[in-house]
């Protein structure tokens, strides 16, 4: 997920919770990767590479999944049917499901990890409504902006753009009630 892959050190900084041992952080690395592969099997682990990785032809991660999907939708808006970078969103928000990624894990890096994930999936919720709108689907916006909306309620500009879909479809009663909540 990232641009630049993290190196060895670390790595085994973030795996093992060890901060300025890196052999103690090393060996504590290889005993979780150990652990990895009893629990989803040898292949599950890749560790020909500078650090292990999960083979995600073995291995479905959901974060991975929804990354995926952002990256296609980004491609889909700049170059592809609108519909399918709908869809990919969607796809994204459905797998979220609202929960919170990495639960449990409050280190700066997977903090700043759920911040970038969070502006990756608002702005491209964004982008792909503001497009649908500006298109004349104002259905298929209102459908996104809902999902996008129920994710991350407190958004004041999801919810406006929200309001404003509902209200171009006639529907002001669901413009009224997205308001409510958010002042609620």
């Amino acid at each position: 997920m990232l641009d630049t892959p993290l190196s060895h050190r670390e790595f085994c900084r973030l795996v093992s919770g060890i901060d300025g041992d890196h052999e103690r952080a090393r060996k504590a690395t290889n005993l979780a990767v150990f652990r990895l592969r009893e629990v989803l099997g040898h292949d599950a682990i890749i560790t020909d590479g500078e650090t292990p990785q999960l083979n995600t032809g073995r291995v479905d991660a959901d974060i991975l999944d929804v990354h995926g999907h952002l990256k296609e939708a980004g491609k889909f808006v700049r170059h592809g049917p609108l519909m399918s970078a709908r869809l990919a969103v969607m796809a994204a928000l459905d797998i979220l499901g609202g929960e919170v990624p990495f639960p449990g894990l409050y280190e700066e890096f997977f903090e700043a990890l759920r911040e970038d994930l969070d502006y990756r999936l608002r702005t491209t919720v964004l982008r792909v409504a503001t497009r649908l709108l500006d298109e004349g689907d104002a259905e298929g916006a209102e459908g996104l902006l809902q999902r996008g909306f129920d994710a991350m309620p407190d958004d004041e500009e999801i919810s406006e753009l929200l309001r404003e879909s509902l209200r171009g479809l006639g529907r002001n009663t669901d413009a009224e009630r997205v308001r409510m909540r958010v002042e609620d």
